[in-house]
C-alpha cells in the first residue's frame, strides 16, 4: 500500500483552512481597506516560514474578486518600484502592491536604499496600497522601514500555540484520508509533542520535520 506524503509541501495547498491567525487576518483586511482607499504602506514582519504568506493569500481571495482592485505580488528587488510606479499611472483601478522579502534591502548600496524609501513614501501619498513582507532576522529593514514618513500599519506575526499546530497537522493528514478525523495518526503525542518542541511555533519547521518522519513511517506501511 502507498500513501502519498501530505507535508511534502511545506507551504499552503490552497485547500486547507487558515488555521489560528484570526486577529492577524481580520487587521489585514482592515488595513487593505485602508490603504486601497487613501494610500499608505501594511508593514507584516515575522520570521520565515512563520505563516505571513498564508495571512496574505486568504485575506487575498476575496480582494482578487473585485473587478475595482489590480494586485499586483512581487519580491523585492529595486527595479521592483519602478514598475510599480508605471502601474500607477493606469487608470480605473485602484492598486495593491505586495512586496515580498523586503528584507532583501540590506543588500543594496545606501544611495539605492535611501530611493527605495523617497519612492515608497511618493507611491504611498499618491494613493497606492502596499504591503511589505519582511523576515524580521535582522533590525536592520526595521531602521530602513521607520525612516517611511506615510502612513503605515504594523502586523506582527508570531509563533503558533501547541494547539494551532496540531490542527494543521490534523488538516494535512485529512487530505488523504477517506474519512476526515481529529487523529493525529499515524504520529503519537510524544512525536508531535516533540515535533512541536523543536519547531518552536513555526508551522513551516513542523512541516518539515513531518515530512520525513511520515516518510519513515510510510515504509513500513508499504
Amino acid at each position: 500500500m502507498v500513501i502519498d506524503n501530505p507535508f511534502i509541501v511545506i507551504t499552503s495547498t490552497g485547500e486547507e483552512e487558515v488555521v489560528d491567525r484570526v486577529e492577524e487576518s481580520i487587521d489585514l483586511q482592515l488595513y487593505i481597506n485602508e490603504v486601497i482607499n487613501n494610500g499608505g504602506i501594511i508593514l507584516i514582519n515575522g520570521d520565515p516560514g512563520v505563516g505571513k504568506s498564508t495571512i496574505i493569500n486568504f485575506v487575498l481571495r476575496d480582494i482578487k474578486k473585485r473587478d475595482d482592485i489590480k494586485v499586483n505580488k512581487d519580491s523585492f528587488t529595486p527595479s521592483v518600484l519602478s514598475k510599480i510606479k508605471s502601474l500607477s499611472k493606469e487608470t480605473g483601478k485602484k492598486l495593491l502592491v505586495i512586496l515580498d522579502d523586503f528584507n532583501n534591502i540590506e543588500l543594496i548600496d545606501k544611495d539605492q536604499r535611501d530611493g527605495i524609501i523617497r519612492l515608497l513614501n511618493e507611491l504611498g501619498s499618491i494613493g497606492i496600497g502596499i504591503i511589505v513582507v519582511n523576515n524580521t532576522k535582522n533590525n536592520k529593514t526595521q531602521k530602513l522601514i521607520n525612516k517611511i514618513k506615510t502612513k503605515f500599519y504594523i502586523i506582527n506575526v508570531r509563533g503558533m500555540k501547541d494547539e494551532d499546530i496540531k490542527k494543521i497537522i490534523i488538516n494535512r493528514l485529512n487530505l488523504i484520508r477517506k474519512t476526515k478525523s481529529n487523529s493525529l495518526s499515524p504520529f503519537t503525542e510524544e512525536e508531535i509533542d516533540k515535533i512541536i518542541k523543536e519547531a518552536r511555533g513555526n508551522p513551516r519547521i513542523v512541516l518539515l520535520i513531518c515530512a520525513t518522519l511520515y516518510d519513515t513511517k510510510k515504509e513500513k506501511l508499504i
